[in-house]
């Protein structure tokens, strides 16, 4: 299973497009960092840094990193500093960080089962 980049966003059911202010609160909760693994174009990884917490994301795909990369160059300064982007498998990565938060939404998980 794939993702284009370009539809990602545009195609998420409106039923999990809820999870974005549940995971924007807990972050907010912890103060960060947080690690998301399976960032993507960064649904959920951008409203993170607009709330002020740092956040590593983490895709196994260069493309969706480079939508996240390109959507994030939109964004202020100070958000841009608080988002660091990693291409790598979340089943093998090695960061040298400690996080206070790691999540994985949407369907992170069920992509591994499919070969990213």
């Amino acid at each position: 299973m794939s993702y284009n980049p370009e539809l990602y966003d545009a195609v998420t059911p409106a039923s999990v497009q809820g999870d974005v202010a549940w995971y924007r609160g807990k972050a907010k909760e912890c103060g960060g960092p947080v690690l998301e693994l399976g960032a993507g174009t960064g649904r959920i990884t951008l409203g993170i840094a607009q709330d002020g917490v740092p956040i590593h994301a983490l895709d196994a795909r260069q493309c969706r990193l480079d939508a996240l990369q390109g959507k994030l160059a939109a964004q202020p300064r100070e958000v841009q500093e608080r988002v660091w982007v990693t291409h790598g498998d979340m089943r093998t990565f090695a960061l040298p960080e400690r996080f206070a938060l790691v999540i994985a939404p949407y369907r992170a998980f069920l992509e591994l089962r499919h070969g990213s």
